[in-house]
């Protein structure tokens, strides 16, 4: 049997609308675009949003030659992904990005920031490995920057740069200067031998002939954020609930095995932040701009595809 060309009439769904669809199959291909680019939005996955856009661009040609969307998913992903000069290029050249106001970190402290907002989006879709990732590096981070403006605002220059023979041109390594030590601040270099003394370190001595460790500047942040100066600012508590976060990435460089996650590790992270924040005068951070970007994608979806 055969039947003659006939138009499709399709019961109003109500997710979407409550019209009646007629006509063409264009309205199921569309609720399924729909409906897959809704849930990778919603987890931020920008990179297989650039790649269902690619695959289906015949099938949803108004969406995937929208270049509004098109740019805030490129500038998204590059943001999410910590590619950050990559961002800029793209927020420069568009003036529908000039809205989010972006520019490219500058300094560790900025940098954290961005960070932490894309081990948000790992830690959501639970790739606590990534996440584990991150977390220590943004530590790391803000333990030197913050190690860094103290003794700036201090007048303390214990802490030099120089160049090394296994090195690039361009590349240079932290080192305590023992003299200036002595000179300067006698007292951190007590605190730091009782401390090395009593750790489980299986070097308790100094080489001050080699590169500056994040162990010996945590060292050395810890003898400042415990002193009656910062009893405003936690900091150093915030830190202690991280050793566990600290060991687990060291781990992951010897192990198959998933992470074993600590939720209130992002937290803690995003605490220090806030307080450094606060010490150091600077305005409030904004650590929800994934929101605002998935808020415009879906409704340029919902006005392409709906």
């Amino acid at each position: 049997m055969q039947l003659n060309r006939t138009k499709g009439l399709y019961a109003p769904n109500p997710k979407y609308d409550n019209k009646i669809k007629t006509n063409s199959l264009d309205y199921y291909k569309n609720s399924f675009a729909y409906k897959t680019l809704k849930k990778l939005i919603n987890t931020c996955n920008y990179s297989a949003i650039e790649a269902f856009l690619v695959e289906e661009k015949k099938a949803i040609p108004r969406l995937s030659n929208n270049k509004e969307f098109i740019e805030l998913i490129q500038f998204a992903k590059n943001r999410a992904n910590c590619t950050f000069e990559e961002a800029y290029k793209i927020w420069e050249k568009s003036e529908y990005l000039k809205k989010y106001n972006y520019n490219p970190p500058k300094n560790l402290f900025e940098k954290s920031i961005e960070c932490l907002l894309s081990a948000k989006i790992s830690q959501m879709n639970k790739d606590y490995f990534q996440t584990v990732l991150k977390l220590g590096i943004i530590r790391e981070n803000l333990v030197s920057f913050l190690l860094d403006k103290i003794l700036k605002s201090k007048g303390f220059n214990i802490i030099e740069t120089k160049q090394t023979a296994n090195r690039k041109k361009d590349e240079s390594i932290k080192y305590l200067n023992e003299n200036k030590l002595n000179e300067q601040c006698p007292k951190i270099k007590q605190y730091l031998e009782n401390k090395l003394q009593n750790s489980d370190s299986t070097n308790k001595k100094i080489d001050y002939n080699r590169e500056l460790t994040s162990f010996l500047e945590g060292m050395i942040l810890e003898y400042f954020l415990t002193q009656e100066e910062f009893e405003n600012y936690p900091i150093q508590k915030e830190l202690y609930k991280l050793e566990g976060l600290k060991k687990q990435r060291n781990e992951l460089a010897h192990t198959i095995n998933a992470p074993k996650y600590n939720i209130n590790w992002c937290k803690s992270i995003e605490t220090i932040i806030n307080l450094t924040a606060q010490y150091l005068g600077y305005n409030p951070q904004d650590l929800n701009i994934y929101k605002e970007i998935n808020a415009d994608l879906l409704k340029i979806l919902k006005k392409e595809l709906n």
